[in-house]
């Protein structure tokens, strides 16, 4: 892939200034969040920078902790951003229906060897995405597999790392590995293409102590990379392929 690196602190906009004009347009994902002072509106937390976006603003449709990925436009010269300094928010509008991100929740990798029920082989464990990002919690990532529509839709998700979080070093960075597998039911193959897939994976436990970790080495940056199987015999897994790593900030809170 192309090396990213993500913050929690980091806005992830793939943005673009529209021509002659003071608007922005382009992709982001983050959490809805109740922002207690804004009046408790519900807004889009995106790791950097929080967006009010009206057409969000429905808890029941856009709950609490619910990832999104939109496609967005901010028009800096508007009445609604004049004073988005000393409001601490964005107002943006949507341009096509947002995305809702399944999520999952990260456990400890117990058993690497043997196939689950229904396991698939992905194409990759990290797929290019305009949602890639890291907010409260939630590691947003978009993986590969070859399926139909009717089978993507039955597909589950699952990320691990190990109990005892070890860096390894790879290059000079400082490494800690993940492992990325999917589950998925169906034989109808019809129109099967290799599709990237979004999720969100609740990582918090294990990044906040991967954080502790290297605060304490005295480092601001540490790297992730995602294991996938790319070869299996008799129901065991055979081989195990690596991303490239990525960046993430050491943050000092």
């Amino acid at each position: 892939w192309a090396v990213a690196a993500l913050s929690a602190m980091m806005v992830m906009f793939t943005s673009c200034l529209n021509s002659g004009t003071n608007e922005v347009s382009g992709w982001t994902s983050g959490v809805m969040t109740r922002n207690m002072n804004a009046g408790g509106l519900m807004m889009l937390n995106t790791g950097g920078a929080m967006l009010y976006v009206p057409e969000l603003d429905n808890e029941d449709t856009y709950p609490a902790n619910t990832c999104l990925g939109v496609n967005f436009m901010i028009d800096y010269s508007s009445d609604a951003n004049a004073a988005a300094s000393q409001q601490n928010y964005l107002v943006a509008s949507l341009l096509q229906t947002p995305e809702v991100i399944e999520q999952w929740r990260a456990t400890f990798a117990t058993d690497t060897v043997n196939l689950m029920d229904n396991e698939i082989l992905l194409t990759s464990a990290y797929a290019a995405s305009n949602y890639q990002n890291y907010v409260n919690g939630w590691l947003i990532l978009a993986s590969s597999v070859r399926a139909s529509s009717s089978q993507l839709r039955t597909m589950e998700w699952y990320m691990s790392y190990p109990a005892q979080l070890q860096a390894v070093d790879y290059q000079g960075k400082r490494c800690y590995d993940f492992y990325v597998r999917a589950t998925m039911e169906g034989a109808d193959e019809t129109g099967a293409t290799v599709t990237a897939v979004p999720n969100a994976y609740n990582v918090k436990t294990a990044i906040d102590q991967i954080n502790s970790i290297e605060k304490a080495e005295g480092n601001e940056l540490f790297y992730i990379r995602f294991k996938y199987a790319t070869d299996t015999l008799n129901n065991q897994i055979t081989e195990w392929k690596m991303t490239d790593p990525m960046a993430m900030q050491v943050t000092q809170q």
